[in-house]
């Protein structure tokens, strides 16, 4: 994510900033998960967790986000065409 600027090239300010917020979300979703684990504590636990924690959630962080980048796909190729 941080090391490829040039992805923000090919989608609209609008796109980049719901995939920042998805990241932003997902990385607080993993620091929450984490928060109730010992040190030490094997990573399939921490898998668990966040899979438990995306099940119960009404809608995943990424979801939506997708959901815009293909539809702004789709304008974008059907212009072209």
């Amino acid at each position: 994510f941080e090391h490829n600027l040039s992805q923000q090239l090919y989608v609209s300010e609008d796109a980049w900033a719901m995939v920042r917020n998805a990241k932003e979300n997902m990385t607080r979703l993993i620091n929450t998960a984490a928060a109730g684990l010992e040190p030490g504590t094997p990573s399939i636990e921490l898998s668990k967790i966040l899979m438990d924690l995306l099940a119960r959630a009404e809608n995943s962080p990424l979801d939506a986000t997708i959901s815009a980048i293909k539809k702004e796909f789709s304008e974008v190729t059907s212009q072209v065409q």
